[in-house]
């Protein structure tokens, strides 16, 4: 326990210590924004119409949607892009603005 002395009493009080440490995951993006950020396995199955990686691969290469091939053969896919590319919007931030008073 740390100790903390108050000016106003002059009185020395204990503080407590944090039960835990802060975990990994607290500051890291959680699995399900990262789930988000990328079609699904069977979402990418649906968009292509193909089960087979590399056939998924030849469709997004013949449409011309950008992917990137991930360690166990499938095609990545930003959701963004794909929301974009169909004429949906993502959530766009607001962009700062220069006021001048």
């Amino acid at each position: 326990m740390g100790r903390e002395c108050r000016e106003d009493t002059a009185e020395i009080t204990d503080i407590p210590e944090p039960t835990s440490k802060p975990k990994a995951y607290d500051t890291e993006p959680s699995t399900i924004e990262v789930m988000k950020m990328f079609l699904t396995k069977e979402e990418v199955a649906e968009l292509s119409g193909y089960r087979k990686p590399s056939a998924q691969i030849n469709w997004l290469q013949a449409e011309q949607f950008g992917f990137a091939v991930g360690g166990d053969g499938h095609p990545k896919v930003l959701r963004a892009v794909v929301i974009n590319r169909l004429g949906g919007q993502t959530e766009q931030r607001k962009k700062p603005e220069l006021r001048l008073k």
